[in-house]
């Protein structure tokens, strides 16, 4: 399949509704408001594909982005090209595609997380916290998680909302996978005035009884990090669907809402 092919099935594709959800959901430039699901389909058409993957990528159309994530060949993608490709993303949930397809699967991405963790672009904060998240709850070897959370109770606050988020997931982690700093992930949670999720956490591990009940979507993500606090042994795989709950939830409503 050629780009001017591909780019065609895409916006044959797109429906108005989607343009105006993913509008609300913080997506800005270019895009055809394409479900997800049939983003999918065509990506099964072209099956592998880097060449191709790159030239949509460098449309900077999102779903195009979002195609190009499913078809490249991440052992051909060098470490700097990832580099540019997460610093210029400008949507969180091509974000989380290209970290969860892409940034996980590539052979040098912990070097990749340890230049990200640094940066002061937002995008590669908020990959370098995504795999910083998963090597807390998978591979915590040679972290230093009290460090870690020093530093979310310092940045969180004041930090950029693509970043702040897979903060979170990190933060979740330490509490979940790393008893002994339990308390102080949970009070670190309320100082930055995220109780409404991490107390559901805390209340249940036990450590203290939740401030409010669950109320409305973001509430999600609660329920997930609950589900993950209840196993006897958590399972890194509830814990990396956590991150995702929110914009999973959002997409199956409005899957719902489109029919």
């Amino acid at each position: 399949m050629t780009l001017p092919q591909a780019l065609a099935e895409l916006e044959a594709l797109g429906d108005e509704g989607v343009r105006a959800m993913n509008a609300r959901h913080g997506a800005v430039g270019k895009q055809f408001g394409v479900k997800l699901g049939d983003i999918r389909k065509v990506a099964k058409k072209v099956r592998r594909d880097h060449a191709l993957a790159l030239a949509l990528w460098d449309t900077g159309i999102a779903e195009a982005r979002f195609l190009a994530t499913l078809v490249i060949d991440v052992r051909q993608l060098s470490a700097d090209e990832l580099d540019r490709m997460v610093r210029s993303l400008t949507w969180d949930r091509v974000a989380d595609w290209l970290n969860a397809y892409v940034v996980k699967e590539h052979p040098e991405k912990e070097a990749l997380r340890e230049k990200w963790m640094k940066s002061k672009d937002p995008w590669s904060l908020r990959a370098g916290w995504n795999l910083t998240a998963e090597r807390l709850a998978k591979d915590p070897e040679g972290l230093d998680p009290a460090g870690l959370l020093d530093r979310i109770g310092k940045e969180m606050g004041k930090a950029h909302p693509a970043a702040r988020w897979t903060m979170n997931a990190a933060l979740a982690a330490i509490g979940i996978h790393h008893p002994a700093l339990r308390e102080r992930a949970v009070a670190v949670g309320d100082h930055q005035r995220l109780r409404p999720r991490l107390g559901v956490v805390a209340h249940a591990l036990g450590v203290v009884e939740p401030a409010c009940e669950p109320e409305g979507r973001h509430d999600a993500v609660e329920v997930g990090l609950a589900a993950v606090a209840d196993q006897h042994e958590p399972q890194p795989a509830l814990l990396e669907g956590v991150k995702h709950v929110e914009g999973a939830v959002e997409e199956a409503a409005g899957a719902v809402r489109q029919g």
